[in-house]
């Protein structure tokens, strides 16, 4: 097979057994069986099993097969994508000084307030992988690039859905936090200061070291 499709195979295979092995029923019966860390450990060697081959095709060959569009050339877009990076690495940096009520790291249980990054979302650090995927999507039309960075936007998008859906089953709490916050980041000026110096500044940090890897990226990664 030619390296794009390689990199589309392990892509759907990633995809498929991260999502598969998340789901609640399945997820519950490991835990059961192998104890929480014990199905942290068996996910994440699942995960790589599929992600480093997918990652390894791509790599070694970049830009390969058909290419269904090039938006290089659009005045601007270049410059949009690179804000776009920017602030998905400070979205990045910001959720995990202060992990939202929606996350894996969370042990809150009572009244779940807006905090950190989730002033923008309530999946920070999914929505930090979605627009850097997006972004690069954007800019690389070739059939390997959207198979690798649209893996990352498919499971982003499906496992907030998922991670919803799993915390409304196991915390009663969680259907008013989702009614005050929302899943596709939106700007709320009025809620920033809820934001907190501890996430502020991790966000602040991952914006200045995304502007630092803007004037490094055409020759770490081109």
């Amino acid at each position: 097979m030619e390296p794009w499709m390689w990199v589309a195979l392990f892509a759907v295979l990633f995809v498929a057994t991260h999502l598969a092995l998340s789901h609640l029923p399945i997820r519950n019966w490991q835990i059961d069986r192998m104890g929480y860390r014990g199905f942290m450990a068996w996910y994440t060697l699942v995960s790589f099993v599929f992600f480093l081959p997918m990652t390894w095709f791509w790599w070694v060959d970049p830009h390969d097969g058909p290419m269904l569009w090039n938006l290089r050339g659009v005045p601007g877009s270049v410059e949009v994508t690179e804000v776009v990076c920017v602030l998905a690495l400070g979205l990045f940096l910001g959720s995990y000084a202060r992990p939202a009520p929606s996350s894996l790291a969370s042990k809150a249980k009572g009244e779940l307030q807006i905090r950190g990054m989730s002033v923008f979302t309530r999946h920070p650090l999914f929505w930090s992988l979605n627009l850097w995927a997006l972004a690069h999507m954007a800019m690389n039309g070739w059939a390997s690039d959207l198979a690798f960075y649209g893996s990352m936007l498919v499971v982003g998008i499906l496992g907030g859905i998922h991670q919803d859906h799993r915390k409304r089953q196991t915390n009663p709490n969680y259907e008013a936090y989702i009614s005050i916050t929302t899943f596709v980041p939106v700007l709320r000026p009025r809620l920033f200061r809820q934001i907190g110096a501890r996430a502020g500044i991790a966000a602040t940090v991952g914006i200045a070291v995304g502007v630092v890897l803007r004037y490094f990226h055409a020759s770490l990664f081109s």
